[in-house]
């Protein structure tokens, strides 16, 4: 056995007493990435970085449902999904397959998210998704969009952007049917259909489904809006925000109805016309079924 002389804890080889210094005692990272420079205490975990950053790589597939991973693992853990051993979340109802996928559910759960982005404000759950969050912030953009040109330092951001263009949206929500083109988008979306709101507002006490929504509304009690209009001086807390904004400004309509053929500043406009429209269209469809072939000339506007 070798023990740690700076601790309790022994281990039964010299490299796990190693690494165990190195990450916990002497800060010691001798691993470091050749396209960003980052650096780690364990060449496993540069490997880790490298794939999922910079590469893509996912050399571990599931041999039942073709699903891939990164590290071995990650995927150890989720072979176990595959077996009759369940654990459930306490606070949501949702069952898991192993008490280490329930753990890192029930982070979700927590409205302490104190790993917080310097440059944009955004806070997050663990230490790791904040440093793949701080890669959209670099300079280096290393995957470019053949379609529109948009830059991505992230390879994950770049495939999702691509399906943008394409359409492919093959995950849906088994409660509405909306469809999405990556899981992410699906499991922020299905918090929507959910009636608990855990992120709760520290100054005023209101709550939010979702911990975006807080980010946003806490904007308005610091009075940082951030971006300002050049054209009438309006700021707001969303770049989105202001892009749509501008649009009044221009008459840019980009969100057409196949249907009509009208046109909408936002995609949340042109949802809500959609909506109208189908009500007004299945009125015409029984008035028409009722009345034979007779024109309804009161629906036909």
């Amino acid at each position: 056995m070798f023990p740690c002389i700076k601790c309790d804890k022994t281990y039964t080889s010299k490299n796990g007493l190693l690494i165990h210094a190195r990450v916990s005692h002497t800060g010691e990272k001798p691993y470091s990435c050749d396209i960003c420079k980052e650096a780690f205490a364990r060449k496993d975990q540069l490997t880790a970085h490298t794939r999922a950053v910079h590469t893509g790589e996912r050399p571990y597939s599931c041999d039942i449902c073709g699903k891939t991973f990164i590290t071995r693992s990650n995927f150890t853990i989720h072979k176990k999904i595959h077996l009759n051993t369940k654990a459930s979340c306490e606070i949501c109802g949702k069952v898991y397959s192993c008490s280490a996928i329930l753990n890192q559910h029930k982070k979700i759960h927590s409205t302490d998210n104190p790993f917080k982005c310097d440059e944009c404000g955004k806070k997050f759950i663990t230490k790791t998704k904040l440093k793949e969050h701080l890669i959209t912030h670099m300079s280096e953009k290393p995957f470019t969009c053949d379609v529109c040109g948009k830059g991505f330092s992230q390879l994950g951001n770049f495939s999702r952007h691509q399906k943008t263009h394409t359409g492919e949206k093959p995950y849906s929500c088994d409660i509405c049917g909306k469809t999405f083109a990556c899981t992410t988008g699906l499991n922020i979306h299905k918090k929507t259909h959910s009636e608990v709101k855990l992120y709760k507002c520290s100054i005023c006490e209101k709550s939010f489904k979702l911990s975006t929504h807080l980010t946003r509304h806490e904007k308005l009690h610091t009075g940082k809006n951030t971006y300002p209009c050049d054209v009438c001086g309006k700021t707001f807390v969303q770049n989105n925000m202001l892009t749509r904004h501008k649009r009044t400004h221009t008459g840019e309509k980009p969100f057409s109805c196949e249907v009509c053929s009208l046109s909408f500043y936002s995609k949340g406009e042109l949802v809500k016309h959609k909506k109208v429209s189908t009500r007004h269209m299945n009125n015409m469809k029984l008035l028409v079924e009722r009345n034979g072939d007779k024109e309804i000339d009161g629906l036909k506007h």
